[in-house]
């Protein structure tokens, strides 16, 4: 999407102007800013409150689901997260790869070290202190790598536990992260989950594919 550019005011006027993308992202009409902001609450306290009414019953149904999609869906899970590899080795040695978050006269606001931190405190401190042990066991018995067995066991809840954690993982968040850092920070639109998805998509079809995006990203993130 083409953004008007303004450039930004500069203590020395010697130094010329750094031009900034105009945030202008895509006009949201009243019936669809409506329903982002009303259905997402009353569902969330709708199901906080079967829960809270209802735990016993609430715990059977979203086990069940999770069956379900775990059971159906598992491949579809590994396939994407293959997926996001794949890209994420392509951005990385292709001519993409190149471009600079930013502009090309955007500069690192923090030092490595406080980004290395970040990285280590929030991605892997609950990994290596909780799930690198309590994985594992959990999916000794119920994995769907390798059948349970005396043989198998140990080793398919190891093999799932790298798939939680290993490189698929990080690929995943990083197919995210570049997504919305790339529309909001070189093409000047909101950052929101719609203005980085949508443009994909045919003009038919992403006004309500917006809104969809916009609902599954809300409640998803709360719940």
């Amino acid at each position: 999407m083409a953004t008007d550019r303004v450039p930004a005011r500069t203590e020395n006027s010697a130094n010329p102007p750094v031009e900034l993308p105009r945030f202008m992202g895509r006009h949201i009409p009243p019936l669809d800013r409506l329903l982002i902001r009303v259905i997402p609450p009353i569902l969330i306290v709708a199901v906080i409150i079967w829960v809270l009414a209802n735990p016993v019953g609430a715990s059977a149904v979203i086990s069940d689901l999770r069956t379900f999609v775990t059971g159906k869906f598992t491949w579809l899970f590994i396939l994407y997260s293959v997926f996001a590899l794949a890209v994420c080795i392509w951005l990385a040695s292709s001519k993409v790869g190149k471009i600079r978050l930013g502009g090309p006269k955007a500069k690192p606001q923090h030092s490595k070290f406080a980004w290395y931190s970040m990285l280590f405190a929030c991605g892997q401190g609950i990994g290596l202190i909780f799930w690198s042990v309590a994985e594992p066991i959990m999916l000794r018995d119920e994995n769907p790598v390798i059948p349970a067995g005396p043989d198998g066991a140990s080793e398919g809840g190891i093999i799932w536990s790298y798939f939680h954690w290993g490189l698929t993982a990080w690929a995943m968040y990083c197919v995210v992260a570049v997504c919305l850092a790339y529309s909001h920070h070189n093409l000047g639109k909101t950052l929101t989950f719609r203005e980085a998805t949508v443009d994909i998509l045919p003009k038919w079809s992403q006004r309500g594919a917006g809104v969809v995006v916009e609902l599954l990203a809300i409640i998803a993130t709360v719940l």
